[in-house]
């Protein structure tokens, strides 16, 4: 049964800092030191920013967040941890909240901070789905797969086999093929 819907707003909603993010705008280089300004946007409309300077260069790197938030400024310092891989090779950066202390990949934003999602309370948005609702999403994301398998296999430089054998991709492409129900979108949104 879904949460009844309350004033919170889901976690998917908020702004978020997150070390993926970071990565990808190349932050997170070791050795370095870098300053930046994070952007916000919706529908190309800017909603918020925040100033990030990361030190990666000590032995215990760490993040300085500054912003303005409901006229008040805000400037605080974000330490990073990591963890070896599983996988056996690297290691796994995260934060560590400064309200929880907790470790985490992803900081949410409410009420004028950035910290661990346990700190805010609060839900994601398809956990305020109904059942019905969640059968459809997940019916409609098996026929997403097959459409893009269906393309894959019709695409005109696409390998079914190589040296005899079936490909990896080919043998995924018609798992998702053959476990795609027989029902189109618009029968979806009649049920």
């Amino acid at each position: 049964m879904p949460y009844p819907h309350s004033l919170t707003t889901p976690y998917d909603h908020l702004k978020s800092l997150s070390i993926s993010d970071l990565k990808r705008m190349e932050f997170l280089e070791i050795g370095k030191k870098k300053t930046g300004t994070i952007v916000w946007k919706i529908n190309n409309i800017e909603t918020g920013s925040i100033s990030i300077q990361v030190d990666y260069k000590n032995l215990l790197p760490s993040a300085i967040l500054s912003y303005e938030s409901n006229q008040k400024d805000y400037y605080y310092k974000v330490r990073f941890t990591s963890t070896k891989s599983n996988l056996g090779s690297g290691n796994i950066l995260y934060f560590i909240c400064p309200f929880t202390g907790k470790r985490c990949r992803k900081l949410f934003f409410k009420f004028g901070e950035f910290a661990h999602r346990t700190y805010h309370e609060g839900i994601y948005e398809s956990q305020t789905w109904s059942r019905k609702s969640r059968a459809i999403i997940r019916l409609y994301n098996m026929l997403e797969r097959e459409s893009q398998a269906q393309r894959l296999i019709h695409s005109k430089h696409f390998k079914t086999h190589y040296k005899g054998v079936h490909t990896k991709r080919y043998i995924n492409a018609l798992r998702a093929i053959e476990n795609c129900p027989d029902i189109t979108v618009s029968q979806l949104f009649y049920m």
